[in-house]
């Protein structure tokens, strides 16, 4: 599939301008593929307010079945994470 590198840079920056301002608590997980349920959420949710009008074109690209599928995902780490 082929996607505009304009596309793929705008969202590394706004994630890694979101993350960077979380801190390393959130910035070092992401780094070492550890998956964080309070980094992820924060990291999304603050990448919505950063950039708000970016958000359609992400949910085009992935597409909403596969979107469902993830949050489905994220919903079962937060179970995790609760239950631990």
């Amino acid at each position: 599939q082929d996607v505009d590198p304009k596309f793929v840079n705008r969202l590394l920056a706004t994630n890694f301008d979101v993350m960077n301002g979380m801190g390393q608590t959130t910035m070092m997980p992401f780094l070492q593929d550890v998956v964080r349920i309070d980094g992820l959420v924060g990291s999304l949710a603050r990448s919505f307010v950063a950039d708000p009008t970016f958000m359609p074109q992400i949910v085009t690209h992935v597409g909403i079945p596969t979107l469902v599928e993830w949050l489905g995902h994220v919903g079962m780490i937060a179970v995790y994470n609760m239950l631990h």
